[in-house]
């Protein structure tokens, strides 16, 4: 793990041109009211339990992976429906998602991240999020919305994380090369896709379901907050 003060102070301000922030796990806490939603569905609906590392080992690492899993282990039915048992856990998301929109002020995070806009740094969130998600997100927070010069969900990439996609997508909009970008993120395959991007990163624990993944024996900066990195 690398001291993230020493890693920025590394590089001059006029190095680092453009911030790339993921969304889920990084700026709101909903991979973690994601979890709870299958969780939920799984146990009350289909009398199935996992832990969190099977759904970190599976889900996070690929959509519908988990099911595919608990199936193998003669836990779901192999005849289940797929698409209805999805829907069930994003109807469910739905709900919890919104509520947390509700019950959580995000306002701080949002003015630490506007202060590199205001330095001049240019800002997109690249997501795997769907869109309607995010844009949830900035009704609620809609003078923050024009900060990021783009927003990238799901819907605008073939290949999602860890597949660099969505960052060299970012970089090229920003007018911006690669080594000018820092990436923040809390998962692993996120963390994979902006290396492969040879771009830099930090990780952010405070909102991420993925604090025990692999992500964290690379070279990379750990911080608690993005609060906490400061440029």
């Amino acid at each position: 793990m690398v001291d993230c003060e020493k890693f920025l102070n590394s590089y001059q301000l006029k190095d680092i041109e453009g911030i790339l922030l993921d969304f889920d796990g990084t700026i709101v806490p909903s991979e973690k009211v994601f979890f709870r939603a299958w969780q939920e569905i799984f146990k009350n609906k289909y009398q199935c339990l996992f832990t969190d590392k099977e759904y970190i080992e599976n889900e996070l690492e690929k959509d519908t992976k988990l099911i595919d899993y608990l199936i193998e282990c003669n836990r779901l039915s192999p005849g289940i429906e797929k698409s209805v048992l999805m829907q069930d856990v994003y109807d469910k998301y739905d709900v919890e998602y919104s509520n947390m929109l509700k019950d959580t002020d995000f306002s701080t995070v949002l003015k630490h991240i506007k202060k590199w806009r205001s330095a001049g740094i240019k800002l997109s969130i690249v997501s795997t999020s769907r869109r309607n998600y995010i844009d949830m997100f900035f009704e609620r927070y809609k003078d923050y919305k024009k900060m990021f010069s783009y927003i990238f969900c799901r819907e605008d990439v073939k290949m999602l994380k860890p597949n660099p996609m969505v960052y060299l997508l970012a970089a090229e909009r920003l007018g911006l090369g690669c080594s000018r970008c820092l990436v923040i993120e809390d998962s692993t395959k996120g963390i994979e896709g902006a290396i492969a991007a040879h771009m830099k990163v930090v990780k952010v624990l405070a909102n991420t379901f993925d604090i025990g993944g692999s992500s964290t024996n690379l070279d990379i900066p750990v911080v608690q907050s993005i609060e906490d990195i400061i440029l």
